[in-house]
């Protein structure tokens, strides 16, 4: 009978096992790292939406959520609602975050809350040259910015 118990209990614990596992942020991290050295953006894209699907309202996913569509994806109607997604999630657990001036969310709540721009260019990918660059010169072993996102949500989680 105890070995029943046992089991049992083993068995309710296992899938939280797994989700703790999955939503590492050092492998989360990596994982984008890897993409961006390959210049593969629909893996990025993948990587954040598989991560968003396990671990719902993960600061961590949302906010490279935004800067999947800021830096990769070029897309300011997809980055301005990720930006959104992010600031409310941030306001939830931690509102001085978004309120306080000079914070890391400054950069994020200005693209949440800009004016839509009345016509947008046909084509909002960057040029060979600016993806170049990005991947050579300002930004070559990591995704840009993932070091203050990693940071900012470990502070988040940590003052919680």
């Amino acid at each position: 009978m105890k070995s029943i118990k046992v089991l049992i209990i083993v068995s309710c614990l296992a899938p939280f096992g797994g989700l703790a596992q999955t939503c590492d942020k050092e492998s989360f991290a990596s994982a984008i790292n890897q993409a961006w050295v390959q210049t593969n953006y629909a893996q990025i894209r993948q990587v954040v939406d598989d991560r968003l699907t396990v671990c719902t309202n993960d600061l961590l996913g949302l906010g490279l959520s935004f800067g999947y569509y800021f830096w990769a994806g070029v897309d300011f109607t997809n980055a301005q609602l990720a930006a959104q997604q992010f600031v409310v999630a941030v306001s939830n657990r931690a509102p001085h975050e978004v309120t306080q001036p000079g914070s890391f969310m400054d950069h994020v709540k200005s693209i949440a809350d800009m004016a839509a721009p009345s016509s947008f260019p046909t084509n909002q990918a960057r040029s060979a040259d600016q993806i170049q660059y990005l991947h050579t010169v300002a930004y070559p072993t990591n995704f840009p910015e993932i070091n203050l996102y990693v940071d900012f949500v470990s502070r988040v989680e940590t003052n919680q």
